[in-house]
C-alpha cells in the first residue's frame, strides 16, 4: 500500500514538473515575442521621428522671416527660397502680406536681415516672389510634384508666428484634403471671378505663418500656407496652394512680373444668377440656368456678340465667370479656342483667337 501511495506521489510529481517546464517555455516565448514586439515599434517611431527632424533640420536654412512696414505698422510672414542665382535668392510668400508694403525686410536663418523688392505677385492665387540679394549663398527647396500627394500624407511647415521672436517654428501634420475648392469674388460685384483648388491641412497655423513652406518627407517643398478658416467650433482647418500651380506663377512672375492670363475681353452674366425678371427682359428661357450671357464684346473683330449665351469652351461647360477664367487660363494669349453659343434659339460653334 505505501509502495502504490509512493508511486503515486511520484507520478504526480513527475506531471508537475512536466506541466511546470511547459508553461514557462511558453512564458519565455511570449516574454521574448513581446520584447521584440517592443523593438521593432520602438524602432519605427525613432526611425519616424528622425526622420521628421531631419526634414526640419534641412529645411531651416530654406526658409525666412518676413517683416512688412505698412503705414506705421509692423507685420510677419514667412517665405520660402525656390531660387538662388546671381546672388540673389528668390522667395516665395502670400500676395495678401506685401500688399502696399513700404519696406520689406527678410530675415534669413543666419540672422542676416536684408532688404527684399517684389518681383510681381498674383492677386488670383495669392503669390508673391521676392528678390533680395545676399552676400552670402543660400539653398532653395526641391520641388516636389504636388500631383503625387496623398490624403493622410504627413507633412511639415515650418514659420514666424506672431513675430521674429518664434521664427523657425516647426509644425508637423497631416494632408487632409486635395482639391478643395474656393470661389473668389476680388471686385466685390457678386460674380466669381476665380476658382482655387487648394491642399488641406491640419497644420495649426498663427498669424506669420501665412507664406510659409509646405514639405513632404522627402524634404521637398509642395505647398504654400496661404490661410486658415477660424471660427469658435473650428481647429485645424488650413489651406495651401500646390507647389505645381504655383510653379507657373513663378515662371509668369520671373518673366513678366504679373502673370498673364488669356482672356476674351468680354463682360459676361452667369444665367444662374439672373431673376426670371432679367431672363423674361432679355428673351432668355426661364428653365435655362446653363452658360454665360455675354454683355459686351470689347473687340469688334470678334465673332462672339452681345446677346450671345456662351456655352463651352474646347467642350468644358463654362457657368460662371470663375469657370471662364478658371479654364482660358489654361491657354496663352494667341491660342485658339473652340465654343459654342447659344444664338437666336440655335446652338452654334465658333472659333475664337484669345487676346
Amino acid at each position: 500500500m505505501k509502495k502504490l501511495i509512493t508511486l503515486s506521489l511520484v507520478g504526480i510529481l513527475v506531471v508537475w514538473n512536466l506541466y511546470l517546464t511547459v508553461k514557462l517555455n511558453k512564458l519565455e516565448k511570449i516574454d521574448k515575442e513581446t520584447t521584440t514586439d517592443t523593438i521593432i515599434t520602438n524602432n519605427v517611431v525613432n526611425s519616424y521621428t528622425t526622420n521628421i527632424t531631419n526634414v526640419i533640420k534641412n529645411a531651416s536654412s530654406k526658409v525666412v522671416s518676413i517683416q512688412i512696414e505698412h503705414n506705421n505698422q509692423t507685420t510677419y510672414a514667412t517665405g520660402a527660397i525656390i531660387r538662388y542665382q546671381e546672388d540673389k535668392a528668390y522667395i516665395l510668400t502670400n500676395q495678401h502680406v506685401i500688399e502696399n508694403a513700404n519696406s520689406i525686410t527678410v530675415t534669413f536663418d543666419n540672422g542676416a536681415n536684408l532688404q527684399a523688392e517684389v518681383v510681381g505677385y498674383d492677386i488670383y492665387s495669392d503669390i508673391a516672389l521676392l528678390q533680395v540679394e545676399t552676400t552670402f549663398k543660400v539653398t532653395p527647396f526641391n520641388i516636389g510634384n504636388s500631383s503625387l500627394i496623398k490624403k493622410g500624407e504627413y507633412i511639415v511647415s515650418i514659420g514666424s508666428p506672431i513675430s521674429n521672436k518664434y521664427m523657425q517654428t516647426a509644425l508637423v501634420g497631416n494632408v487632409s484634403g486635395i482639391n478643395r475648392t474656393f470661389d473668389l469674388d476680388l471686385d466685390l460685384d457678386g460674380q466669381l471671378d476665380y476658382q482655387l483648388h487648394m491642399l488641406q491641412t491640419n497644420l495649426l497655423l498663427n498669424e506669420g505663418d501665412s507664406g510659409g513652406p509646405i514639405i513632404n518627407l522627402a524634404g521637398e517643398l509642395i505647398g504654400i500656407n496661404s490661410f486658415r478658416l477660424v471660427g469658435e467650433h473650428v481647429v485645424g482647418l488650413s489651406f495651401a496652394m500646390p507647389i505645381n500651380e504655383v510653379k507657373v506663377i513663378v515662371d509668369e512672375l520671373m518673366s513678366f512680373g504679373e502673370v498673364k492670363r488669356a482672356n476674351l475681353n468680354i463682360s459676361a452674366k452667369a444665367l444662374v444668377d439672373m431673376t426670371n425678371y432679367q431672363k423674361s427682359y432679355l428673351n432668355i428661357s426661364l428653365d435655362n440656368v446653363e452658360g454665360l450671357y455675354i454683355n459686351k464684346v470689347s473687340n469688334i473683330n470678334s465673332p462672339l456678340k452681345s446677346g450671345m449665351i456662351l456655352l463651352t469652351i474646347n467642350n468644358t461647360k463654362v457657368n460662371s465667370v470663375a469657370d471662364l477664367k478658371v479654364e482660358l487660363y489654361k491657354y496663352e494669349t494667341g491660342d485658339v479656342v473652340e465654343m459654342e453659343v447659344l444664338h437666336n434659339e440655335t446652338v452654334e460653334k465658333v472659333s475664337v483667337e484669345l487676346e
